[in-house]
């Protein structure tokens, strides 16, 4: 394991291997009584295993799931790759539909090397910092379309330093960044 996340609405957590995959799994606590003692029993659910690069390692990870349909991991490789993968499940009317996925690579679109990677709760934003303190997004649109890159802002202008940290706050609507001069 060489980089690990979570989805905050549902107990999902994705951990990222040294092949370059990545295995997604649910985690429960069953609580259980006896003789006035309660025992929390961790349990582990594995839910898939996806391959996100052919080769290097896992570096960073980001995971969502909206708690209904739609989920993405999104990753930054060992030598500087990053990907994204897209899976939603369609609807249907006779019970669950089937699951449609696209991985996409983001790489040629980067300016910068990544230095923090988040996505949101909607799994509709993927945003990156750059060593160059920059702030790098794009709009998520499913599995059929290749994610939108919206336009670049710095994070401290004038400031030299990359961006350390990045986290969605307050229901996704404000983003939450550090860099290395603090």
């Amino acid at each position: 394991v060489t980089a690990a996340g979570r989805s905050p609405r549902d107990g999902r957590v994705v951990l990222g291997l040294d092949d370059g995959r990545a295995l997604t799994a649910v985690v429960a606590f069953n609580l259980s009584y006896e003789e006035s003692q309660r025992t929390v029993t961790p349990e582990v659910q594995r839910e898939e295993l996806v391959r996100l690069f052919d080769d290097p390692a896992v570096a960073q990870i980001a995971y969502r799931h909206d708690g209904n349909r739609r989920s993405a991991v999104a990753a930054l490789s060992a030598d500087g790759r990053l990907s994204i993968r897209v899976a939603e499940r369609a609807r249907s009317l006779m019970g669950a539909g089937r699951v449609q996925e696209a991985l996409f690579d983001l790489t040629n679109q980067l300016q910068d090397p990544v230095t923090a990677l988040a996505l949101d709760d909607a799994v509709q934003h993927l945003v990156v910092g750059t060593a160059s303190g920059q702030v790098q997004a794009w709009r998520v649109h499913g599995p059929h379309d290749m994610p939108e890159r919206l336009p670049a802002f710095d994070v401290t202008p004038g400031a030299a330093g990359g961006v350390t940290a990045l986290a969605f706050l307050l229901g996704d609507l404000s983003l939450a960044f550090g860099d290395e001069n603090g």
